[in-house]
C-alpha cells in the first residue's frame, strides 16, 4: 500500500478513540474518501496490523472499526 495522503491521521484518530471506546464510526465524507482509496484487502490488512477489525455499513456511507478481541487475544500470548 503506498502512501496515502491523510491516512495516517486517520489511522492516528481510530487508535485514540479505540483507545477508550469499543468501535468507531467513520460518516465525515473526507475521512471515507481517504478510507475508499483503499482496496478492500488493503483496508482489511491495515485494520489487522493494528487489531482492529473493519465493517463497511450502510451502501459504503460508513465504515466502522472495532478492536478485535481475537487479535488482542493472540498477542498477549507472545
Amino acid at each position: 500500500m503506498g502512501k496515502i495522503d491523510g491516512l495516517a491521521g486517520l489511522t492516528t484518530k481510530i487508535a485514540a478513540r479505540l483507545a477508550t471506546k469499543p468501535e468507531i464510526f467513520i460518516i465525515h465524507p473526507a475521512e471515507l474518501r481517504i478510507l475508499r482509496s483503499i482496496s478492500g484487502q488493503d483496508l482489511c490488512a491495515l485494520a489487522a496490523e493494528n487489531g482492529w477489525r473493519v465493517v463497511r455499513r450502510l451502501g459504503g456511507r460508513q465504515i466502522e472499526f472495532y478492536n478485535d478481541a481475537s487479535t488482542r487475544a493472540d498477542s498477549t500470548k507472545a
